[in-house]
């Protein structure tokens, strides 16, 4: 098997500052900034913010901080692009990326080569919108606690 290596661009550079800083700030908000997001993404994004609505029936509340934290960073990242607020999410294509999430975190959890999980992770991506917002999410989930213990299907929603 050939190693993969990920092309990285001046935009991922660019990016990796910007993701850092809003990494930052997801662990410093408060109720006040959670529910105005709240209310900024229900505006633009219904879809997105039900499923983590959805997601307080199915996780313990420190795992649901956690995702929800992620799901406030996307936001923040993603927030200014036009498309973001005028191409709905929808529930198929959610629920599409969801299960090839928790299939690739399920085959990670198991797999103890080193080399083929960064294979597998320089794979993906390269198919991603952003490098850095995604490295930031995995690193969020390989050092977080929380997360490093979360069940694999929940990781992937």
């Amino acid at each position: 098997m050939m190693h993969k290596h990920v092309r990285l661009t001046g935009k991922d550079f660019s990016e990796t500052n910007r993701v850092a800083e809003l990494m930052k700030n997801m662990d410093n908000i408060d109720t006040a900034y959670a529910s105005r997001v709240s209310d900024e993404i229900f505006k633009f994004q219904p879809f997105f913010l039900s499923a983590l609505l959805g997601l307080g029936y199915d996780l313990p509340a420190q795992e649901l901080d956690e995702i929800a934290k992620i799901y406030f960073l996307i936001w923040e990242f993603f927030k200014d692009n036009p498309g973001v607020k005028s191409v709905k999410l929808t529930e198929n294509s959610f629920m599409s990326r969801s299960m090839k999430n928790a299939g690739m975190f399920k085959y990670v959890d198991k797999e103890k080569n080193k080399r083929i999980i960064n294979e597998i992770y320089a794979t993906d991506l390269q198919k991603i919108k952003s490098k850095a917002l995604l490295t930031g999410i995995i690193l969020r989930f390989n050092t977080r606690p929380v997360l490093l213990v979360m069940d694999s299907g929940n990781k992937g929603i």
